[in-house]
């Protein structure tokens, strides 16, 4: 709990520092919801609108994921090798509980109060944007989960093997990609993308979602590449929520007017940028 005080104290006195308050209004409402369902839209059919560049991200990430796969036994073996009670203890209490929401949404929650408190409507933006791509994150990692069914490393026993894939819809198993590590980085990317002029919310975010991670390695939850595909998953959700949310809400209006020495029609463009800076 220490840790969720310390992370709003740390947003907050950065904030204050570097930032003036978003004027636009922003909030749990109707609208936010929309965008809930347009964002996972986007997320879902964001390949059929990759560049080229993006396509060689991605197949950079499959090919780190594949080189990660080839030595998945190695890093389960040091992690397991190197474990001590005071890890055991950090990991459970303090690192794992980020990626399950346990701590994160609650630090949202207390931000979002906080900005409606004090009027700051970044602050509430951030914290809604958030915990939308953590949502989104806990839908999409269920796709590859379901349908590539790799064993856990404690199943078999504490035997399964790296290369052990079940296929689709077999008993659940669901190692691949890790949803805890997915769901950090999704959450801790919308926040450090969003005080991205604040190096320390930048390291702290993006340390404690890599944190995450490896905790699901050294608990004998999850395999490197699990992690390391879940990462950048999240880190992509993250990063497409983040623009989307910054995008220009564009509004054209068309009037009729009508007077005796004057007929027409005039129209007005409003552009509205949802800009977070």
């Amino acid at each position: 709990m220490k840790w969720i005080v310390f992370y709003i104290l740390l947003l907050v006195f950065s904030n204050s520092l570097y930032s003036q308050s978003d004027t636009s209004k922003y909030s749990f409402n109707g609208q936010f919801v929309k965008s809930c369902f347009t964002d996972l839209s986007n997320v879902v059919s964001s390949p059929v609108k990759w560049d080229g560049n993006q396509w060689i991200s991605a197949g950079m990430i499959i090919a780190g994921t594949g080189l990660i796969y080839s030595q998945d036994q190695f890093f389960h073996d040091l992690t397991q090798r190197n474990q001590t009670k005071g890890l055991d203890n950090i990991c459970k209490n303090f690192i794992e509980p980020w990626g399950s929401g346990v701590y994160s949404i609650p630090a949202m929650g207390a931000l979002y109060c906080l900005g409606a408190f004090t009027s700051d409507q970044k602050e509430k933006k951030v914290a809604l944007n958030a915990v939308k791509a953590f949502g989104i994150a806990g839908i999409v990692v269920l796709v590859p989960k379901y349908f590539i069914g790799r064993e856990r490393p404690y199943e078999e026993n504490g035997f399964a093997k790296p290369s052990s894939f079940k296929g689709p819809f077999m008993n659940y198993h669901a190692s691949f990609p890790s949803g805890h590590t997915i769901g950090a980085f999704s959450l801790f990317t919308v926040i450090a993308e969003s005080y991205k002029d604040k190096p320390i919310v930048v390291f702290t975010s993006y340390s404690l979602a890599t944190l995450v991670g490896i905790s699901r390695i050294y608990n004998n939850d999850h395999w490197a590449s699990d992690v390391f595909f879940g990462a950048a998953l999240g880190y992509g959700i993250g990063k497409l929520v983040v623009k989307n949310m910054n995008k220009p809400s564009n509004k054209i209006k068309a009037n009729i007017s009508l007077a005796p020495n004057y007929t027409g029609i005039s129209m007005s463009y409003n552009i509205k940028y949802n800009n977070t800076k």
